[in-house]
């Protein structure tokens, strides 16, 4: 055949193939579309142990890569760990805290009741605290939360050995420095007008302001747990293989602002993912990534094996 050849124009009333279109084509995988979280509960805050206090469970089964919750910032503030003690980071914090302490008081005490009670405010009495573990949702904009199932015996079994400070005076910064180092999430911010502080050293002036972190009223309740070592039946394995009998590793992980995945994010908002299928009544878990020296992990993974050590030294 001719190369060249004018191909028949399509006779009267036969119907002309449509031009290619690759937009239509060629589409991103599913994943790339995935929806806002559902207006169906999917997590409840309860009880883990006297030492960890809250997490948060799966109030009904979640599928895999779900979108659990998405949540706007409860605090944000200055947050640099090369510069702990710089005192324009620290009082951003005390600033964040004493923001939302004034705008959601009883919500900030019930959620975070260690740190309330060094700013010298103890815990709430238990029918408060119920109602508000019940409807931590002031920050969310996709998602929803069923009641808290934490017993009045749990809960007083948590914060019966929380005293209120009698006073706070030099000791609130720390406070605030320890909270946000345990709590928060680093985020990029795009500009800061914040003016380095009078006398601070040139190298601070540098780096001092280049990092923001949020905390999150629900998704700062999720405790962190280590992913195990691959199983030897399976070296492909993390762990969630439950018919191996291995541990399980981490089932979340986090998204802030918006990305390809999670388009319907805002700026500082945290979006919590599910990793693998999650059952109703599981506690929700990440890997925090955390690298400070001291941190001592409660995670049974670490509690329960040779790899608390591993977490002592992180």
């Amino acid at each position: 055949m001719d190369p060249d050849a004018i191909e028949p124009a399509p006779s009267e009333g036969e119907a002309s193939e449509p031009p290619f279109d690759a937009a239509k084509s060629c589409r991103p995988p599913a994943t790339a579309f995935r929806s806002p979280p559902s207006s169906i509960a999917a997590v409840r805050v309860g009880f883990v142990n006297a030492t960890m206090g809250y997490g948060l469970f799966a109030a009904r089964d979640i599928r895999q890569n779900e979108a659990i919750l998405h949540e706007a910032p409860f605090m944000t503030a200055h947050f640099d760990e090369r510069f702990p003690d710089d005192m324009t980071n620290t009082a951003s914090q005390r600033g964040a805290y004493m923001e939302a302490f004034h705008a959601h008081r009883s919500n900030l005490i019930a959620a975070f009741p260690r740190l309330a009670a060094r700013h010298g405010h103890g815990p709430l009495d238990y029918a408060q605290a119920n109602a508000c573990l019940s409807n931590l949702t002031t920050h969310l904009y996709h998602g929803q939360c069923d009641p808290s199932t934490v017993t009045q015996a749990e809960y007083e079994t948590f914060t019966n050995t929380i005293i209120p400070a009698e006073t706070v005076v030099g000791s609130d910064g720390n406070a605030c420095r320890e909270f946000f180092r345990d709590y928060a999430f680093k985020v990029q911010p795009k500009h800061s007008s914040t003016q380095p502080a009078a006398g601070a050293a040139a190298s601070d002036q540098a780096g001092a302001f280049k990092q923001e972190a949020c905390v999150y009223l629900l998704g700062s309740l999720i405790n962190h747990r280590c992913r195990p070592f691959p199983n030897k039946k399976k070296p492909a394995s993390i762990g969630v293989d439950a018919k191996y009998g291995g541990p399980q590793g981490p089932n979340c992980e986090w998204r802030i602002g918006p990305s390809a995945l999670t388009r319907f994010a805002q700026e500082k908002h945290i979006v919590v993912d599910a990793l693998r299928d999650i059952r109703e009544g599981e506690e929700l878990t990440w890997d925090y990534h955390k690298k400070v020296l001291g941190f001592i992990c409660q995670c049974d993974i670490c509690q329960e094996s040779f790899m608390r050590q591993r977490c002592r030294v992180l």
